[in-house]
């Protein structure tokens, strides 16, 4: 684009000529650029898209693991606790004193 444009430069009759041809050089850049930019937006929005999908699974997987563990490590203290008082024939009183 530059090149064409400095060529397009040297080319030219008059002022008339060259505002013309600086006006259509900003344009086609602006519009170059608002296109960009929509692109970016576009790729960003679907990577935060992806991401989020990501973090929320991931968050999810936690909780049910987290869930997991708690589950188990009542089960664990449970059985810490029912065991010694299954096999003592002493009441749990008496147990405990």
């Amino acid at each position: 684009m530059g090149t064409k444009n400095a060529e397009a430069a040297t080319k030219v009759k008059d002022l008339n000529e060259l505002t013309a041809l600086q006006q259509e050089v900003t344009r086609a850049c602006g519009e170059k650029w608002v296109a960009n930019m929509r692109e970016a937006t576009e790729m960003l929005t679907s990577v935060r898209d992806e991401l989020t999908a990501i973090m929320e699974e991931a968050a999810k997987y936690t909780q049910e693991k987290a869930e997991q563990a708690v589950e188990a490590g009542k089960k664990v203290a449970t059985a810490a606790v029912e065991k010694p008082l299954k096999q003592s024939k002493k009441p749990l009183l008496k147990w405990l004193k």
